[in-house]
């Protein structure tokens, strides 16, 4: 197994397990949420966030050229904004929050920014 399809594999179980923690029910998030501090959740969504863009940044390392910084980050964003939604839409007790997006948007330009500092 060729190591660019690790890095895939690699992206798609923590998106997987992202869309999990998520998407699970109010009661079993506060159960496992160990950033449960004044702005924590928030914090949460900014590393995990952060994570997901580096993460896929290193995915696509020989691929999509200058510009895969910028489709990365609408990727990402696009990727948190349907997780909200759903939350939303499908699930009682679970809340669209605009600082969810935002703190998701944030993470998504600094797990970027790291990756580009880090691959000069």
């Amino acid at each position: 197994m060729s190591v660019s399809v690790i890095r895939y594999i690699v992206v798609s179980i923590y998106m997987l397990a992202l869309a999990i923690l998520s998407l699970m029910s109010a009661d079993k998030a506060t159960e496992l949420n160990p950033w449960d501090f004044s702005g924590g959740d928030k914090l949460a969504h900014l590393v995990a966030y952060s994570l997901l863009s580096f993460l896929i940044m290193y995915a696509l390392k020989e691929n999509l050229g200058k510009k895969k910084g910028v489709w990365v980050l609408i990727a990402s964003i696009m990727y948190g904004v349907a997780l909200e939604c759903m939350q939303y839409v499908f699930f009682t007790g679970r809340h669209f929050e605009f600082l969810d997006i935002m703190a998701n948007i944030i993470g998504c330009i600094l797990g970027i920014l790291v990756f580009n500092k880090l691959n000069k």
